[in-house]
């Protein structure tokens, strides 16, 4: 069990696969918002896997 609540308080805990440092939270919020967006898990694996 994790110590995690809700949905995800069934499951292990999250393992860090991949990062992108930001200058501020804006630049982070919009880089969040753009892969989102993209709704492809492919094209999200592409980015994790380089």
């Amino acid at each position: 069990m994790s110590n995690h609540k809700g949905f995800t308080g069934k499951v292990p805990h999250w393992k860090t696969v991949y990062y992108e440092s930001f200058a501020n939270k804006l630049e982070a919020f919009a880089r969040e918002r753009q892969v989102k967006s993209w709704k492809s898990r492919k094209k999200i694996m592409e980015l994790v896997n380089r």
